[in-house]
């Protein structure tokens, strides 16, 4: 993911921990095989990336149980609070 400012790790961190669809897990290493029946998105793996204004990161999801349509949604709601527009 690439940014327009430079990326506050520890304040993405809290971000996804506040996110009510998202799993983070800071410490550790998820496949979809730990996934179960879970509808929720999860993260892990969370660094800098290629500069100060990118983030690398390990996304799991069931997208058959969540579909795409439906997790665009909710990332387009999530980014209109976040940003004060639609």
């Amino acid at each position: 993911a690439e940014f327009e400012n430079e990326v506050d790790i520890p304040k993405v961190e809290k971000t996804l921990q506040n996110s009510p669809r998202i799993v983070y897990y800071p410490n550790t290493y998820i496949t979809p095989l730990d996934l179960g029946s879970s509808n929720e998105t999860h993260i892990c793996r969370l660094h800098l990336g290629t500069d100060e204004k990118s983030l690398t990161f390990w996304n799991v999801g069931h997208n058959v149980r969540l579909g795409a349509a439906a997790n665009a949604v909710n990332i387009l709601i999530t980014h209109s609070k976040y940003s004060g527009r639609l």
